[in-house]
């Protein structure tokens, strides 16, 4: 699972946060844009920041 969304022309990594670690956050869901209109791209650097 790659976790990609497109937003306008731009990708963004987002991901649900786990329901035991909602406690430590302020939002259900962990999103970073990736700055960058190329989906291969957005692959690659989604890949980095995914924890599995």
């Amino acid at each position: 699972m790659c976790h990609l969304a497109l937003r306008g022309k731009v990708y963004q990594f987002r991901m649900r946060v786990p329901r035991d670690l909602l406690i430590h956050y302020d939002r259900n869901e962990f999103y970073h844009r990736l700055k960058t209109t190329d989906r291969s791209k957005a692959k690659v650097l989604a890949a980095g920041i995914a924890p599995y």
